[in-house]
């Protein structure tokens, strides 16, 4: 992140904030801390990404035995209910696979909203948590 923003010449924060390139470089920020995290405690990541022909993606799917937990990241400050789309999408595919699935965004506001966790950027910890309580 350092390197890429010291080549896209920005000084400040409000420069990243304008920039057509800040979900790229939030989702690339998330990606990274993910499997530095996993790393430190000795897993493998196991991360991986979901992109069909018709362009439904989910960013982030954490492997965990027979369980599939899609991520999906967002730069945004302001959570809307529309940022669950493609967990939704992501439900439907694979059904009970699916115990939950988690919005991983920039806003401070976490909360539960059915089987679907919105969690701060800064609180990655808290995907092992609830991973860790699986049965």
């Amino acid at each position: 992140m350092g390197l890429v923003s010291y080549l896209l010449g920005f000084e400040n924060e409000a420069q990243i904030t304008r920039d057509r390139l800040r979900g790229n470089l939030f989702e690339n920020l998330v990606v990274m801390e993910l499997i530095k995290q996993r790393s430190n405690q000795g897993k493998e990541p196991m991360l991986y990404f979901h992109r069909d022909n018709h362009g439904n993606e989910v960013d982030v799917i954490i492997k965990n035995r027979n369980y599939l937990i899609p991520i999906e990241i967002k730069s945004t400050t302001t959570f809307n209910k529309a940022l669950f789309k493609n967990l939704h999408y992501y439900k439907d595919l694979v059904e009970d696979r699916m115990p939950f699935g988690i919005l991983v965004y920039a806003g401070e506001i976490e909360q539960q909203v059915g089987n679907l966790h919105v969690i701060n950027f800064r609180n990655l910890h808290k995907i092992e948590e609830l991973i860790k309580d699986l049965p």
